[in-house]
């Protein structure tokens, strides 16, 4: 990788791409076990899996550690998808921007749910933008 600072090239070197941003989420049954613990005592252990994995990963110039108290959805809204849109012209309410709705709520907790809903949200956007 090449020199400077922000992020990654495709050789996860460090890139000269500016300041950046990384959002790292943990498994279920790492923050149910270590929920009531420190922050000082798990921001390491999460820092140095992430190291692991991205050994030519920059400095933070901040980090900060936030709990998803209740974070598994247990019964999914979404009786019409896994995502679904409302409003906007082509819903018959008034005129204005569609909102589009998807994630955990619509598909229910868990990473392929997700995946599958912002898919599912693409193509009520692409189907959007070609007018249908």
């Amino acid at each position: 990788g090449g020199g400077g600072g922000g992020g990654l090239d495709g050789d996860g070197g460090a890139a000269a791409v500016g300041p950046m941003s990384l959002l790292v989420h943990t498994s279920v049954p790492f923050g149910v076990a270590h929920l009531a613990d420190d922050d000082d005592a798990v921001l390491p252990l999460i820092l140095a899996h992430v190291r692991r994995l991205l050994p030519g990963l920059p400095a933070a110039a901040e980090q900060r550690l936030h709990r998803w108290r209740y974070s598994q959805c247990g019964a999914p809204f979404g009786a019409r998808g896994p995502a679904m849109r409302v409003g906007g012209e082509h819903d018959g309410a008034a005129a204005g921007p569609a909102l589009f709705l998807a994630g955990d709520s619509w598909s229910g907790s868990g990473f392929d749910n997700v995946v599958r809903s912002g898919r599912h949200v693409a193509a009520l956007v692409a189907a959007d933008a070609a007018g249908r």
